[in-house]
């Protein structure tokens, strides 16, 4: 009796300390508000610090109880427009290098001076396409040039006036052609031109968004500093970081609340913030 009497006390103890609920977050309805604004602020402080250069998207905050508050966002080139084939399309410039290029692309890249880092094969796609129209008619212009001088050559040798007539139609029709073929160049050219300025330009993009992303370092710490009001709610002791999720890695800044307000009453400047956060990456 006695045994069955302990062995009832002890499950009811274990009952009691299964049932036991977690201990509560005071003022949780407030941090939840501050953490839309949160949110708010940092959406908009890092995307003018990074305009067009890069993309700010999926800005999140949470808040973990006694440590602080984490804010993550997920950062990424920006959308180049391109008109290809009469067609409007977005592409990402957040592209990597090429393993293997066609031997022909590595001469228009080198004519070009042009690194190949920035350039997916899609986006050569359309050069390549009009370098092959342009090889393909100046091919054949050059067979109707020779055609036409050999019409001439026979018709300096020919003294019967209608073999004369008949080559001298034909003369008129290879000279017609051949100026065709002329005018189809002129505009190739310039379409090849067109082309060679925007891959430039999507090189210029390129580097603009690889330099944005070197210094979003000091956008996540200006916004820290700059809105370190609106963690009010963590003591001195806590902490705010800062996740940016890119393509192959997440790179994390982690600031004590007590340096965020000595930066925001303007005791230290941002870069001294910086000096003393906690910054490393994962993959």
């Amino acid at each position: 009796m006695i045994t069955y009497l302990r062995l009832l006390l002890f499950s009811l103890t274990c009952a009691c300390a299964f049932t036991a609920a977690a201990r509560e977050v005071e003022g949780l309805e407030q941090i939840n508000r501050d953490l839309d604004v949160i949110e708010n602020v940092f959406r908009s402080a890092m995307r003018e610090a990074a305009r067009d250069r890069v993309r700010i998207s999926n800005v999140r905050s949470d808040y973990l109880a006694r440590q602080g508050v984490l804010v993550t966002m997920d950062v990424s080139a920006s959308w180049i427009s391109i008109n290809r084939f009469n067609n409007d399309i977005n592409i990402d410039a957040d592209i990597q290098s090429l393993a293997e290029i066609p031997e022909m692309i590595r001469d228009i890249l080198a004519e070009l001076k042009l690194a190949v880092a920035p350039y997916e094969p899609q986006e050569l796609e359309e050069l390549r396409a009009l370098r092959t129209e342009q090889q393909d008619i100046r091919s054949e212009r050059r067979k109707t040039s020779r055609s036409l001088h050999n019409e001439r050559l026979q018709l300096a040798r020919t003294t019967d006036e209608d073999d004369q007539a008949a080559i001298q139609q034909r003369i008129e029709e290879l000279k017609a052609e051949r100026d065709a073929m002329y005018a189809q160049e002129a505009v190739i050219d310039v379409e090849i031109d067109e082309e060679h300025e925007r891959l430039r330009d999507l090189r210029r993009r390129y580097k603009d968004q690889q330099e944005a992303t070197m210094n979003l370092a000091e956008a996540v710490v200006g916004a820290v500093c700059a809105y370190g009001s609106t963690f009010a709610f963590l003591d001195a002791d806590q902490f705010v970081t800062v996740g940016l999720n890119k393509s192959n890695e997440v790179q994390y800044f982690t600031f004590e609340m007590d340096h965020v307000r000595n930066c925001q009453r303007g005791d230290i400047d941002n870069e001294t913030l910086l000096a003393r956060a906690y910054s490393y990456t994962r993959d």
